[in-house]
């Protein structure tokens, strides 16, 4: 099996982070050489890549890639080829098309949207549109010094009671207690305490018809009416309930 991708000489261009994607018109497939960008793999001979320079790459597993951007959003990519010996991660536009997305490009960067939904902003550098990724590294988690005691894994299972925790222990679950009697914990009351009700009483409900009248006025509103309207007032009956909405232009109108 033989993929064709067309990669220019210019396309030579990368960055020092594997992590940057290329936005690439002439990539047939997603490609990539960071094997653990992967959040489902396949592993085998899946044929080679031939590049603009008359140069083969093989690939060595399919798999699928979540992209996370630095504002929250992700992006899946289904059907990534890893390439290892290619020098760049390649995003096939015509795979996004297929996949349902829009790219745009203008104004020294890039912008993939699904509807109205914008998933990812990318920056230029010379004439390629890039995707930063964001990568989490694991060599960079601290662990702390505290043992795990029984204060410390009632805080880990964010304040549980102590009989949640004994039924916890019971079942062997954390190992690491063998007692969970606990003292007074005051996050414990305070997180968990009710607060007082208020009283209702002193308001008596008119029953005859237009004997209390409610008023209030809101606006104005972005959008005017067909006539120009951008207030209107209520009044609202207390014995009956029903209400009269009175469009305005202005809050003069009110009298």
């Amino acid at each position: 099996m033989l993929f064709t991708v067309l990669v220019k000489d210019a396309c030579l261009y990368t960055s020092s982070s594997s992590f940057d994607w290329i936005i690439y018109s002439g990539a047939s497939h997603h490609l990539t050489p960071c094997k653990d960008n992967f959040v489902g793999y396949n592993c085998g001979d899946y044929g080679r890549v031939h590049l603009g320079n008359n140069h083969f790459c093989s690939i060595v597993g399919v798999g699928d890639v979540q992209i996370k951007m630095k504002d929250g959003q992700d992006i899946l990519l289904k059907q990534v080829r890893d390439v290892p010996k290619i020098l760049m991660s390649l995003i096939s536009m015509g795979w996004l098309d297929d996949e349902v997305y829009s790219t745009s490009f203008g104004k020294g960067g890039s912008k993939i949207s699904k509807g109205a939904l914008v998933l990812a902003r990318g920056p230029s550098a010379g004439t390629l549109y890039t995707l930063k990724a964001m990568i989490e590294k694991l060599d960079l988690v601290f662990f702390t010094k505290e043992g795990n005691s029984k204060y410390l894994c009632q805080k880990r299972l964010g304040h549980m009671s102590e009989k949640g925790l004994k039924i916890f222990v019971g079942k062997k679950l954390l190992p690491c207690l063998k007692s969970c009697n606990l003292d007074l914990c005051e996050h414990c009351i305070y997180g968990r305490q009710k607060g007082v009700s208020f009283v209702r009483g002193g308001y008596v409900i008119n029953t005859n018809l237009l004997e209390s009248i409610h008023s209030d006025v809101f606006g104005p509103v972005n959008i005017k009416s067909l006539r120009g309207e951008s207030y209107f007032v209520t009044f609202i009956d207390d014995a009956s309930r029903k209400v009269w909405p009175c469009p305005m232009k202005s809050k003069s109108e009110v009298f």
